[in-house]
Order: structure tokens, then sequence, then C-alpha cells
């Protein structure tokens, strides 16, 4: 659906006057000011924790995984790749993605690891959620 798509996301935050995550807001969402390697600190994740390779082969709902952040917040690792409001290099030709997916190891899925896709892009394993600025 459009909602993969990088642009789906943008438009659909700025219709409800949100906005896509940056890399920085996003991260410190996902480890505060921790230095943990996953949102519950440095062991990989278990089937528990977080959605990921050998796990469910498919995306599932948000918070049935026990793996959150020091702030609460669910599935910051594993289950779908976050898209955040930044770009991937210099080039301008790709936008990031942030925290791993249901397809992913667990090297993946570490609040420091970004990755990238082409935004015109459509990808099962890839959502996003939104924030409230200001």
């Amino acid at each position: 659906g459009s909602s993969d798509l990088w642009f789906g996301a943008f438009s659909f935050a700025i219709h409800y006057g949100l906005a896509l995550p940056n890399e920085h807001e996003w991260e410190m969402a996902a480890r505060g000011n921790t230095g943990y390697d996953f949102p519950w600190g440095n062991e990989n994740p278990t089937c528990d924790q977080a959605n990921h390779f050998g796990c469910v082969d498919e995306t599932q709902v948000v918070g049935i995984s026990t793996g959150k952040s020091v702030f609460g917040v669910y599935d910051l690792a594993g289950n779908v790749w976050e898209w955040v409001d930044g770009w991937y290099e210099n080039g301008l030709t790709n936008r990031v993605r942030r925290g791993g997916g249901f397809n992913n190891y667990a090297e993946h899925l570490k609040s420091w690891y970004r990755y990238y896709s082409d935004p015109a892009g459509a990808f099962s394993a890839i959502g996003f959620r939104c924030v409230r600025k200001g």
C-alpha cells in the first residue's frame, strides 16, 4: 500500500499535523542516553522481545513483543523497519530506515544501525510511526 512508501508516510504525517521523526529523535526514543545496542540492553533479542528472523515470519501488531525502550515505546527493534526523515549519505536519493524488520538478523535491529531504501519503493517490512513536534 501507499503507506509503505516514504512519500506516503510523510504525507500521512503532514495530513494529521504530525511528522516523521528525524534520526536523532528516533534513536533517542529507542535507547535514550543509555548507549545500549537494543532498547532493552545489550543482549541479542529473544523472540519475546522482538519479532526478527526465525520468530514470526510476518509483521505483528505493535505491543505484542516485550522489548520496549526506556521510555516504554514498543517495537523499535524488529517487526518492521521505520522510515525516518533523513537522507542516507549526501546523494539525496535514498531515505533512511531504522529498527530492522521481522526478516532481519539481530545485527540489523540495533538502535544505532541505519539502512536505506528508495523513497518511492514499497516494501512489506517497512512501516513508520509519527511524532508530534512543538
